[in-house]
């Protein structure tokens, strides 16, 4: 081995190489640092790639230790405390300077230098400031931007970190603009800064950016002397990232300059750079000089074997230029100076032409500028961020050494026509091809590089897992070994939207299924997948936004809350279901209401707090509850307990309230006090399962109490601390205080940014965000959510950055479009065997065409442009052609039986997996997740046995359940089960404005019923209002004008019908019927209310008579021919909704008429059959079923016209008894093989007779044309 030692950039273009390369270095490549104990140091981007390598390392070398893996700026802070003796405290990391410039702002509001101005106006302050959540994230924002520079403008800070208060006295404000003064410090930094070697001289609007925002230097200025000096004035533990940075590359290079002075035993044996994209450019600087010290290995994924860098500058020479491109192509360092032979599959770069020739032909490819123009589309388009890093390092040429290490996928013989589309657009991408008429030809069979186009989020995952089991099953079914779930990847650009998606579709699946597919979701934020976390943010906010209904039952969902408080899934149904009958909306008491209304404590208590509500509860339960009370006394034996602990949650939550007023202002310290105290110990169990969420919360309360503790103290902050009993801990020297609404902006930016990496490569499908997996190799890649909206990311770099003005840009800066590029680039070579690409391409409302990203539309034109499927000339049809090949536009509905027909399309090998969703099967193929309602072969008429007595006793309420809800009739009258769908309440955050929320028909009915005049109207409503049940103050006030009007137009039309009427009737009637071959004897009977002819009922909008009307209209018709005088008058039907009232009169000829041609005692009978089947047998019909239901001619059809109906599908969904029968897929229900023919027979007998019996009788008549 080569005594000289210089960093080692091994290029390849498959990272499995690059794993290789660096574990046979590990084993059998010495160390010039022979200390048995010293580490190899292996810098990585994130856990994902580490993850990978540590099972790679152990995979070749049989074991993975002496091993240190860290990411970049860790391992420079660590090389910065080894060489320069510093502590571990980064005093300008983000955090840090948050805080510090957060500390300075008082001071800043009440200056009135000038050079402030537009930062005040940024901060919006003028003489004092609000420490408000918007202060502190701007602050945030600007600590973000010097982070920025301190990585990419290094010599900006190094320049600004010799400016004193003096400096700035050069600066001059007139008429808002500002100068600064010729020949001083910042007129000389500024003209150095703004000189453009494109326009040879200074650019004018660099300087007018810089002058505009010279604040910020002289707020930098004023960070370096806001920190406290360390106890052992080590002015390094005071140092930005750039002087870090500038005095290693320093010493480092004094050590090579006498190497006497290294003592290995501080440092590490080797570097390793392993999958790090992007660094910047004084980061390779430095590593550049420690490579002259120690090893340092730059394993780089590079996608070209060319060079393909920009050249560097015009005042570069083209023959120099060519010399270290000719170097940059021959050499091989590990060779040369290693001794080792290159991996199998590797090979040295070779001459097609003479090096002459090809400099010459290499040259045309860049522009005026110096900048790569032609060349291979894809690699330019989307390689940046590559190119850059290869430009920045070949700035190095002198001091690093080159090894190429690419796999070139036609060495094996190949051509490319044998290639799959994804190793041929590698072999493109690796060979910079140009040559557009030599086009690959598709194989009929090829499936390496997909692009779907889905209708929503839910459906991209439903045909992800279709796609990835058509994998494993085709591998298997071609090859006899397929694929498993853990060598596959996906990708998307939300994890915290597709989350939940997730867990449905795949979750749902049954372990012991065999396709199920075990899987893991990573990299999702503390806040979204740590509940601990969210509900301490929500616990924060109550102070501030107040507390909900809804909030309370979802804080006591958390696990570690209900633990804590003993309360179980049951008894939230329980306290769920009390929040929603008490009416509690929002707010914790008055108090609490009138502060955020700014209401006076004048009036009435307001009903819908939690405390009136429990109030309520705690009445009924200890007083009962009669007439003149507003008490709930619904309660069962056990609840007494249940309601204590509620009661002593909600005391809880009263004593956050009162603690953590928006006002508070107090220190970190403090916070962290009163967040273990009143918050963590309060609400949580803290057990095992909690540990570690409840601990990463501790970290970042620290790391917010290490950066404020390195902030100078005022005098007061030092008194404080001489106070015995001060809040402050030994050491802490800032005083700086902070309200709530930034404490909890500082808890949710550390939650949003601190993410799960526990679950990498741990055996199953891997589902995280683009950035912890990215570059590292799968068989099958797939990534979702690749629409123009989301992917690449947009840059939101603040206007006050000035790395966005783009005459003041650098290569080798970073954004976030070119990022996401890469990271695209970066999946195409990383993909082992396919590329599945993912979008949102069809509104699923209306079908409207959505944008995919760029990179999509790129890559299908560069497809187009390279690729054929027929060899055609026509440039048009042959990129049409080529696209269908490689696209498919999904189905809405994952049930619909196209996506489970076997197609002829390499696209879709298999039919849908998912079983659930597949409603029409052969009868031999019967699904086991049909619901319970389907009888399918069970053509009995009583299928279920059930017992039913011979003496039955039926009312017009009992017929009419038959008749709209005959699956509530089967589950409570046949089979006695009375769904507790407490869990289900829908919970209201918001109080009633007016009287729809409440059902107005039911307030009339009630007062008609109890004969309640309209002087009384007002208290009646009043005790109502009290109870929460309407709405208040001024909007009760029209609640009680539109109550009294609509009641004396009923009471006038009361009047006007016939006087015998105001007495109730009685009505009976036996009859003896015989169903499922048992005879039962019905007695139809009950009381006919006073005013029985007028029928009361809501309607929507539209105004259109529903068929409850219709049919309570009918009974009562039939129950008159059943009384004792069995008269028949004319009913009066008054329909409300929120436009007003309208109504029509039922016409008893109609009904005698009828009577004509069945007794009233046969068309009762027909009635009473129906009644006791639908207590045997269940039958899909709801509300909806009977809407423009008209008589058919073919009586069998009346049931497809009821599914058919534009509304049967909503309504049918909220009936919860009828999908708890039938599910929530009503398209089984067209299906014969679902239903049995009895169940068919009496659906279509039950919609029959209300089409041709109780409609024409009692339906409103139809308006003649004029």
């Amino acid at each position: 081995m080569s005594k000289e030692i210089l960093m080692n950039v091994i290029n390849s273009n498959d990272l499995t190489t690059l794993a290789a390369l660096c574990s046979k270095i590990i084993s059998s490549v010495p160390s010039p640092n022979s200390n048995p104990f010293a580490f190899e140091k292996v810098i990585v981007m994130n856990k994902g790639m580490q993850t990978y390598l540590q099972q790679e390392i152990a995979e070749q070398n049989g074991v993975c230790s002496g091993i240190d893996f860290v990411q970049v700026w860790a391992f420079i802070w660590s090389l910065h405390k080894t060489l320069n003796n510093a502590d571990s405290s980064n005093r300008f990391s983000h955090e840090h300077m948050t805080w510090s410039i957060f500390s300075l702002m008082e001071d800043i509001a009440k200056s009135d230098d000038a050079i402030y101005k537009p930062m005040k106006e940024y901060l919006k302050i003028e003489s004092s400031i609000d420490k408000t959540e918007k202060a502190y994230q701007l602050c945030g924002a600007i600590a973000d931007t010097f982070d920025q520079y301190q990585m990419y403008r290094p010599d900006w800070i190094l320049d600004w970190n010799h400016l004193t208060d003096d400096d700035f006295k050069a600066v001059s404000v007139k008429d808002g603009k500002y100068t600064v003064a010729e020949g001083s410090k910042l007129e000389k930094w500024i003209k150095k800064v703004a000189q453009d070697y494109r326009l040879k001289g200074i650019n004018k609007n660099s300087i007018n950016s810089i002058l505009g925002n010279i604040w910020q230097i002289k707020l930098w200025t004023k960070l370096k002397g806001n920190l406290e000096k360390t106890c052992d004035n080590n002015e390094a533990n005071l140092w930005d990232r750039a002087t870090v940075v500038k005095e290693l590359i320093l010493k480092l290079t004094d050590l090579k300059a006498h190497p006497e002075k290294i003592d290995y035993n501080t440092l590490p044996k080797r570097v390793f750079i392993f999958g790090v994209t992007a660094l910047p450019t004084q980061v390779i600087e430095l590593f550049r000089a420690l490579g002259q010290v120690v090893p340092v290995f730059f394993m780089n994924l590079n996608p070209c074997k060319e060079y393909w860098g920009d050249l560097r500058s015009e005042f570069s020479e083209w023959k120099s230029e060519k010399k270290a491109i000719i170097k940059y192509l021959k050499s091989n360092a590990l060779k040369e100076k290693y001794g080792m032979s290159p991996l199998a599959g590797t090979s040295d770069f070779k001459f097609n032409e003479s090096e002459d020739d090809y400099c010459n032909r290499f040259e045309k490819l860049f522009d005026e500028n110096k900048e790569i123009v032609e060349g291979n589309p894809l690699l330019i388009s989307l390689g940046k961020q590559g190119r850059d890093t290869l430009n920045v390092l070949l700035s190095q040429d002198a001091q690093v050494d080159i090894t190429p290490a690419f796999i070139d996928p036609t060495e094996d013989s190949k051509s490319d026509n044998e290639l799959s589309i994804l190793d041929s657009l590698k072999y493109r991408l690796l060979t910079l091809s140009t040559n557009t008429e030599q086009k690959h030809k598709i194989a009929a069979n090829d499936r390496s590089l997909q692009i779907r186009s889905c209708h929503t989020p839910l459906r991209e995952i439903e045909i992800l897992r279709d796609e990835i089991l058509s994998t494993i099953k085709n591998e298997k079914d071609v090859c006899g070994k397929s694929t498993a779930p853990r060598d596959m990847l996906v990708m998307m650009t939300d994890i915290e939207s597709y989350a939940p998606l997730i867990e449905a579709v795949f979750g749902s699946v049954n372990r012991d299924d065999p396709d199920f597919i075990p899987y893991s979701i990573c990299d999702q934020t503390v806040r979204s997948s740590s509940k601990i976390a969210d509900a301490i943010v929500q616990l924060l906010s109550i102070g501030n936004k107040g507390i909900t209904a809804n909030l309370v039952t979802d804080l006591l969902s958390v696990d570690a809350i209900a633990k804590k408080f003993d309360i179980t899934v049951e008894d939230l149904s329980v306290i769920e279901g009390w929040l929603d009958k008490v009416n509690v909306h929002w707010g914790l008491d008055e108090e609490d209401i009138k502060e955020h209304l700014k209401l006076d404590d004048k009036g009435e208590p307001l009903p819908w707090t939690l405390d009136a509500g429990l109030e309520r509860l705690l009445n009924g339960f200890m007083l009962g509850k009669d007439g003149s009370t507003i008490a709930y006394d619904n309660f069962e034996p056990g609840d007494f307990e249940l309601l204590n602990k509620f009661c002593n949650f909600v005391d809880k939550i009263k004593l956050v309230r009162d603690v953590f007023s928006p006002n508070l202002n107090i220190t970190t310290l403090e916070w962290t006090d009163k967040l273990q105290s009143l918050l963590l110990n309060n609400f949580f169990v803290l057990d095992e399962e909690s540990k570690e969420e409840v601990e990463a919360i501790r970290q970042i309360l620290s790391e917010m109490n290490e950066a404020v503790n390195n902030l100078k103290g005022s005098e007061s902050s030092q008194d404080n601390t001489e106070n015995a009993d001060s809040p402050f801990e030994e050491g802490v020297r800032s005083n700086i205080k902070i309200k709530l609404p930034v404490f909890r902006a500082k808890l949710i930016h550390a939650f949003g940014n601190d993410r799960d990496s526990s679950r990498y490569l741990r055996g199953g499908l891997i589902f995280c965000s683009l950035m912890p997996m990215r570059a590292v190799p799968f068989k099958h890649i797939y990534i979702l959510g690749l629409n123009d909206d989301a992917f690449p990311r947009k840059d939101t770099t603040p206007s006050f950055n000035l790395m966005g003005v783009k005459s003041l840009s650098r290569i080798n800066d970073r954004s976030l479009s070119i990022d996401d590029r890469y990271i695209f680039l970066e999946a195409i070579l990383s993909a082992e065997k396919s590329l599945y690409l993912s979008y949102l391409g069809e509104s699923p409302i209306d079908k409207t065409q959505k944008n995919p990203s760029t990179v999509i539309t790129e890559l299908e034109d560069y497809l187009g442009d390279n690729f054929t499927v027929q060899d055609t000339d026509n440039a048009d049809q042959n990129r049409k052609e080529v696209i269908a090949r490689v696209f498919r536009q999904e189905y809405l509905n994952s049930y619909d039986l196209r996506n489970f027909e076997k197609e002829d399309c390499s696209l879709k090998l298999y039919p849908s997996f998912n079983e659930k969703a597949f409603w029409k099967q052969e009868k031999d193929q019967k699904s086991k997740y049909v619901p319970i309602g389907f009888l399918q072969d069970h053509n009995e008429d009583n299928p279920w046995n059930i017992s039913l007595p011979y003496n039955i006793t039926v009312s017009i309420s009992d017929l009419k359940q038959a008749l709209l809800k005959p699956c509530l009739n089967i589950l409570k009258k046949g089979l006695r089960i009375r769904l507790d769908l407490k869990y289900q309440t829908d919970l209201k955050d918001e109080e009633p404005f007016d009287l729809g929320s409440y059902g107005g028909n039911d307030i009339l009915a009630e007062l008609l019923s109890e004969e309640i005049m309209l002087d009384d109207v007002d208290a009646y409503l009043d005790q109502k209002a009290k109870k929460g049940e309407l709405p208040y103050g001024i909007f009760l006030n029209k609640v009680k004008t539109q109550v009294k009007e609509s009641l004396k137009t009923l009471l006038a039309i009361k009047a006007e019908l016939a006087n015998d009427n105001n007495s109730e009737k009685s009505y009976l009637k036996t009859v003896e019927v015989t169903v499922a071959g048992q005879k039962h004897q019905v007695t139809f009977g009950g009381v006919l209310p006073k005013n029985s002819n007028l029928v009361l009922g809501s309607v929507s909008s539209d105004n259109k008579t529903t068929p409850n009307i219709i049919i309570e209209s009918y009974l009562r018709l039939l129950a008159y021919k059943f009384t004792t005088r069995q008269q028949l008058q004319p009913i009066k039907v008054v329909k409300v909704n929120s436009k007003g009232q309208s109504s029509y009169v039922v016409d008893p000829e109609e009904f005698t008429t009828l009577c004509e041609e069945k007794s009233a005692e046969e068309l009762l009978k027909e009635l009473v059959n129906i009644y006791i089947e639908t207590n045997l047998i269940p039958v899909p019909i709801v509300r909806a079923s009977y809407k423009n239901i008209v008589i058919a001619e073919d009586t069998s059809s009346y049931l497809k016209l009821a599914v058919g109906q534009d509304s049967y599908e909503d309504d049918f969904i909220k009936d919860k008894e009828a999908t708890y029968l039938f599910g929530q897929d009503t398209s089984m229900q067209f299906d014969g093989d679902y239903l049995s023919e009895h169940q068919k027979d009496l659906a279509n007998r039950i919609l029959e007779i209300y089409a041709t019996e109780i409609a024409p009788v009692a339906a409103e008549p139809k308006k003649s044309k004029k």
